[in-house]
């Protein structure tokens, strides 16, 4: 359910612009996943960060492709590490849950709080929530011990 808000919110904020990102958006938007797919694939070997983040979505839910969340898991990382608030929200609701990935409260407040830092509006505001919550289940330690590794964090600018 947290995905499909998300999704949807996701392509919102990108409708207004022209250009493969925005042709696949409206081809996830319509139903059309496979072309949707195939824009978002060509888009990510050229290291494009929301088109990773919308194959994470198509690989969460079984859009257009066969359903699996470590997959989707795989994307939201590359995202997120790329500095995506969006993906580092979804990665973070992964972790809680343990969809896709071991289940680990730290790494969930890590990305929760990436994505807190990176967002703006709504989400940073549902990022902020989820932090809040998350940083309740763990000692003092283990919250500075992550509080450190996000002041010093900096984002991938490409892969290898």
């Amino acid at each position: 359910m947290f995905l499909a808000a998300f999704a949807l919110a996701l392509t919102a904020s990108v409708r207004s612009e022209a250009g493969p990102f925005e042709d696949g958006v409206m081809a996830y938007d319509e139903g059309r996943y496979g072309v949707a797919k195939t824009l978002f694939e060509g888009l990510v070997a050229s290291g494009h960060a929301s088109a990773e983040t919308m194959l994470g979505i198509m690989y969460f839910n079984g859009q257009g492709v066969v359903q699996d969340r470590f997959i989707a898991a795989i994307y939201f990382y590359k995202s997120a590490r790329r500095g995506n608030a969006n993906a580092q929200l979804a990665l973070g609701s992964l972790y809680i849950q343990g969809i896709g990935v071991g289940a680990n409260t730290a790494t969930a407040y890590k990305w929760v709080s990436l994505a807190e830092k990176a967002a703006e509006g709504q989400l940073a505001e549902a990022a902020r929530e989820l932090r809040q919550r998350l940083g309740a289940g763990l000692s003092d330690q283990e919250r500075q011990s992550v509080d450190a590794i996000v002041d010093q964090w900096e984002p991938v600018r490409a892969y290898k």
